[in-house]
């Protein structure tokens, strides 16, 4: 078993319009955007981010939360029970055009899953010095490091997903710090072409020099 982890190519997630985006969403002057992009479903926290956002709604500060992608029965089943929500956004899927211009227009990345094996959209979000969150569950512990460019919440603790969220709300200046950290690994932990490398050192060892150029070059065809 190779443990290989995934890239990304900045240019396809950046540069998004953040003012459309924020209009859009009807974001106030006073509002921090916290964003939330999958299937919205149990398995990916979407309902705790909810429940979270319920929460700070009581105490402060103040947030719109944005939360993009296809609801899945999980969701909409409970969903319906949060009716009516000031300050959370549902965008349905997004072209690639509005993805970009979610990442532009959001301030904090939440991802509390207990699903993913990965998580391709923290890279996304770091692409756009954005600070992420995400449950210390599956292969996110290995994503983000905590304190540096991101912060890790016991699975399942709304309270302390709650107490996530405000942090950062309340400090521009460590989501700054967090964002530019993450941002700076894909240089370094994300690329695609050492993704590329690695995947062609370990089948050449296998199946020989050809086989492993053929497919190296039939995935860079694809893309």
């Amino acid at each position: 078993i190779v443990l290989q982890g995934l890239g990304v190519d900045p240019a396809e997630c950046t540069v998004g319009d953040r003012e459309a985006a924020r209009r859009a969403w009807g974001v106030r002057p006073n509002e921090t955007v916290v964003g939330h992009m999958a299937n919205l479903s149990m398995e990916k926290g979407s309902i705790d981010l909810i429940a979270a956002t319920q929460e700070l709604q009581i105490t402060g500060p103040p947030i719109r939360m944005v939360l993009a992608g296809s609801a899945m029965p999980s969701f909409t089943k409970v969903w319906k029970h949060f009716l009516p929500i000031d300050g959370v956004v549902l965008t349905g899927p997004l072209s690639d055009q509005q993805r970009r211009d979610f990442f532009a227009g959001i301030d904090v990345f939440a991802l509390p899953s207990i699903s993913d094996s990965f998580g391709l959209v923290f890279l996304e979000a770091w692409a756009n010095g954005v600070p992420v969150i995400g449950y210390r569950a599956g292969g996110v512990v290995d994503v983000i490091r905590h304190e540096q460019d991101g912060l890790l919440v016991p699975c399942g603790d709304l309270s302390k997903l709650a107490e996530a969220v405000r942090r950062l709300v309340n400090d521009p200046s460590l989501r700054t710090i967090l964002g530019s950290s993450g941002q700076q690994r894909l240089g370094t932990d994300f690329r695609w072409d050492d993704k590329l490398r690695l995947a062609a050192t370990t089948l050449a060892s296998v199946c020989g020099e050809s086989a492993a150029r053929s497919i190296v070059f039939a995935f860079h065809y694809k893309r």
